[in-house]
This record gives structure tokens, C-alpha cells and sequence, in this order.
């Protein structure tokens, strides 16, 4: 994790290639500000970025975006990433971005060892206002 200053907490967000997808681009938005924009693919399965922010009880996420992935049968289907939540108790916690329900629903997951999980609600409301540009 990044060193930070006491008014500040730091957490990290991860986000990996489900062995069904073929590439997904996610931006990631703290408190309405990008934070990062993952592209994965099978040249790169997995990234991760430290966050940084003021000391707060909670924050808000978006993860917008794109994913693609190949159906059971075979056919190719590409779905939207548009979800956000709140994030509790943030400080020095792992989350990881995943996704549910077919790649319909996408969320952060806490991950963080050795601590109960943190509070997060999931909004099920669009909360992007753009697809991210591919590559």
C-alpha cells in the first residue's frame, strides 16, 4: 500500500480476467474521480491500483466500462459495466471488482485477510453516462 498521510486511507482494488472472458475495459471511480482504467485480455489477466483518499466513513464507486466473454455454447456476447456502491471502513482493505448473474451485475467484493468484511451496498441503478472507449 501507498504511504499516506493521517487525514488520508488507503486501500487497493483489483480486478482479474474470469477464465469465460475474452477482454473487459473498466474505469474505476472514487468519490467521482477516475482512479484507473483496467484493460484485461490473455496477454494481461489481472491489475491492481493503490487508492488514496481523504479520511471519510464511507465512499462511492462507479466501475464503468465493457466486458466480453464467450457463452457456454460458444457465441460471443458483449455487456455493458455500468454499476456503482458505497464503500465503509475503507482503510487498508483489498477489494476486488467482480462480476454476477451471467456478467450482468458488477460490484466490489472485499478480499482483505485477517479483518471481517467491510460494509458495501451495491446500487443497481445505471451509473455511467458514457461506454469507455476500447482500446
Amino acid at each position: 500500500m501507498v504511504a499516506r498521510a493521517d487525514s488520508a486511507e488507503s486501500f487497493r482494488i483489483h480486478d482479474h480476467l474470469d477464465p469465460l472472458e475474452i477482454d473487459e475495459i473498466t474505469s474505476i471511480y472514487v468519490d467521482g474521480q477516475l482512479i484507473a482504467t483496467f484493460r484485461l485480455s490473455s496477454e494481461n489477466e489481472h491489475e491492481s491500483v493503490d487508492v488514496t483518499v481523504p479520511r471519510s466513513e464511507s465512499h462511492v464507486y462507479a466501475l464503468c466500462g465493457r466486458i466480453t466473454f464467450r457463452e457456454i455454447d460458444g457465441s460471443v456476447v458483449t455487456h455493458e459495466v455500468s454499476s456503482s456502491g458505497t464503500i465503509y471502513d475503507v482503510d487498508a482493505r483489498e477489494y476486488d471488482a467482480v462480476a454476477s448473474n451471467d456478467f450482468t451485475v458488477f460490484y466490489l467484493r472485499d478480499i482483505t485477510e485477517g479483518r471481517p468484511a467491510g460494509e458495501i451496498r451495491i446500487n443497481r441503478a445505471r451509473s455511467c453516462t458514457a461506454p469507455v472507449a476500447s482500446r
